[in-house]
């Protein structure tokens, strides 16, 4: 894990609109310090294509209600 958080820091993460994710993606953790984001981007890295898809998706889905 590249935060090294327990799980249900980790789920906090999406919770609050991603707030907090966002924070840690511009800012760094603990103040500038990137390597964890790093880490973290190479982690999802080969699943970006994915990702990707499932935004699309669920933007389509907002954008039909």
């Amino acid at each position: 894990m590249s935060f090294d958080m327990k799980p249900k820091q980790a789920a906090a993460l999406l919770t609050n609109n991603n707030k907090y994710l966002t924070h840690l993606c511009v800012k760094g953790a603990k103040g500038e310090d990137f390597e964890n984001v790093k880490k973290w981007y190479e982690l999802i890295q080969p699943y970006v294509s994915h990702l990707l898809n499932l935004v699309s998706t669920e933007k389509k889905d907002i954008l039909s209600y």
